[in-house]
């Protein structure tokens, strides 16, 4: 974890016990005391995102994440959400993940779930039942949007066939 701004002066021992506890709270699939720590309709949304865009990044350093205060009920935010130039299936290796090119282009397929690296936020905030539901509610109340999703895209290709190119 990088801090990136710090306009609290909050000692730095201070952040770090914060995110061990958040950490270890995320890992204990039997108990709820990751709420304490987190704000679950940002994390189940950046969840959501992620898994539906099939993010290539996600994790790997391409993650930000904010709190605004340091009372008990300021949480750890999940976004903004960025640097989605390797996803919806464009991605700069399939090796990386041990999952095979039908894997990970089926919009069937639990992408977050099955990426094999060491344990991070999203896959472990996945083993608690009560974040997985949140995010069946938010993917249900957004339902129209998801459906619409690709033609939407199909949309923007003729606006971003430019600013794409240059990107690589």
């Amino acid at each position: 974890i990088t801090i990136k701004e710090n306009d609290a002066q909050v000692p730095m021992t201070e952040i770090s016990t914060y995110m061990r506890k958040a950490w270890a709270a995320i890992q204990d699939e039997t108990s709820e005391e990751y709420l304490k720590y987190i704000d679950l309709d940002s994390w189940a949304k950046f969840y959501l995102l992620h898994e539906f865009y099939m993010s290539f990044d996600v994790m790997y350093g391409s993650q930000f994440m904010y709190r605004l205060g340091t009372s008990d009920s300021d949480k750890l935010m999940a976004g903004p959400v960025w640097d989605l130039d390797n996803s919806m299936g464009k991605t700069q290796t399939w090796a990386g993940f041990n999952l095979s090119y039908d894997q990970q282009h089926s919009p069937l397929y639990d992408y977050i779930q099955s990426i094999n690296s060491e344990a991070f936020w999203l896959q472990e905030l996945g083993q608690h039942e009560s974040f997985i539901n949140r995010v069946h509610e938010i993917y249900n109340e957004n339902k129209k949007i998801f459906d619409n999703t690709a033609a939407m895209v199909e949309g923007y290709k003729a606006e971003l066939e430019a600013s794409a190119l240059m990107n690589y």
